[in-house]
């Protein structure tokens, strides 16, 4: 098998990707609905192949579309650990949000840092956002993840605007490491992602 697999599920809105590295199992982001729960753990059930567990649960932020039916994954797959911004999202008063944090409380997690990276097997995980007190908006303090094996990689976005890019991200990391084949925008829509609506227009 390759050091890096990365399966990106069909969830509707928000987010999930299995991540298959060599000797590691990471699932980012999870939206298990009523809906899709049977087609999504079919899936799962194809592409995890002989793996019984999952290592890592990485939750850009905690938005019931980023960790909704987390624990039906548990159940199939047992999480290792939970690792999130430590920031309350948008929908703390939905059931999803409480069965995400006892779940987080039952098998442990860590706060992720940004600017940090690791390495896993022959991989390297970079990541270049996750809280920052000077934004108020949950969304842009969600984890940025970018996967780097030999000449690909893979960067993962979250749910941030333009904001955290243009401020927090971009002054610290270099056209090189910036670089990705694949880039899992944010599912907020492009205008958001990539514009700032204070910056200057040049009209022709």
């Amino acid at each position: 098998m390759s050091e890096l697999v990365a399966h990106f599920l069909d969830v509707g809105c928000g987010n999930m990707t299995l991540l298959l590295f060599s000797n590691a199992t990471y699932l980012y982001d999870c939206n298990v609905t009523d809906d899709n729960e049977e087609d999504v753990l079919r899936y799962l059930a194809t592409a995890m192949g002989t793996r019984t567990s999952i290592d890592i649960f990485v939750c850009s932020h905690r938005d019931a579309d980023h960790m909704r039916g987390l624990r039906k994954i548990h159940d199939d797959y047992p999480i290792g650990e939970i690792r999130d911004p430590g920031v309350a999202g948008t929908t703390t008063d939905s059931p999803e949000y409480e069965d995400y944090m006892a779940l987080r409380r039952e098998i442990g997690s860590r706060i992720i840092q940004a600017r940090t990276k690791l390495e896993i097997g022959q991989a390297t995980v970079r990541y270049m956002n996750s809280a920052d007190e000077d934004f108020a908006d949950a969304n842009d303090q969600s984890i940025v993840m970018k996967i780097e094996y030999e000449n690909s990689s893979l960067l993962l976005a979250g749910d941030t605007s333009f904001a955290p890019w243009k401020e927090k991200i971009l002054p610290f990391y270099s056209d090189e490491k910036l670089r990705a084949n694949i880039l899992l925008g944010s599912h907020h829509g492009s205008l958001t992602f990539f514009d700032d609506p204070s910056d200057e227009r040049i009209i022709t």
